[in-house]
């Protein structure tokens, strides 16, 4: 549990600035409750279905 406590304050500003670094231009889509996860995975399935 220590690891999951500790996440956003040790881990968050690693993996941003690694994202920084390799691509800045790529949006950050932040999921925060169920909804939200359901609404970007709809969209993802939706843009598949149209690119199929």
């Amino acid at each position: 549990m220590r690891e999951a406590w500790r996440y956003d304050t040790e881990r968050v500003p690693v993996i941003e600035a690694e994202r920084i670094q390799y691509s800045p231009d790529v949006p950050v889509v932040r999921l925060r409750c169920d909804r939200d996860i359901q609404g970007f995975l709809g969209s993802v399935s939706a843009q598949r279905r149209d690119r199929a």
